[in-house]
């Protein structure tokens, strides 16, 4: 457990620096930069996905109390519930973007990661904490997707 929390922590952090780099128009014009996560929050694989909203939420208000990011406040949709499904996140997906999503993290696990990647939008920036699969970053989606995670084949190595 206390390895995951140092990836989640390592994860949040690398995507929210991800984020200041992003050009303004990503941004709403309320000032407020939209993240949504997508993982299992229900389900056997649940305490992966309810890690990684949970690890959301706190670095968001981290960075919030210390007055955002270049004038931006950061706020965590709520989550979408795969259940380790890829289907599922894609639906899940598209929620969030009706919310206004403007990045996700996640997906949280690989077959929900290749799904949502192959679909993702070409303005929404995704990186993944944890799906491992080298697909994910492979789906057609290089430029806007980050993997935080060695992929398997590093992994055996």
């Amino acid at each position: 457990m206390k390895n995951w929390k140092k990836v989640i922590g390592v994860a949040s952090a690398a995507a929210m620096t991800a984020a200041m780099m992003m050009p303004t128009s990503v941004f709403a014009a309320d000032e407020t930069f939209k993240i949504g996560v997508i993982g299992p929050m229900t389900g056997d694989y649940a305490q992966y996905g309810t890690n990684v909203y949970n690890a959301a939420k706190i670095a968001a208000d981290e960075i919030n109390e210390n007055g955002g990011f270049n004038g931006y406040k950061v706020e965590i949709l709520d989550a979408g519930d795969d259940q380790g499904d890829p289907e599922k996140a894609v639906n899940a997906y598209n929620d969030l973007i009706d919310k206004g999503m403007q990045m996700l993290c996640g997906t949280v696990t690989s077959g929900s990661c290749i799904a949502v990647g192959a679909e993702a939008a070409e303005d929404t920036f995704l990186f993944t904490p944890s799906a491992t699969a080298l697909d994910c970053i492979t789906a057609g989606r290089e430029p806007n997707l980050l993997s935080t995670f060695p992929s398997t084949n590093l992994q055996r190595k």
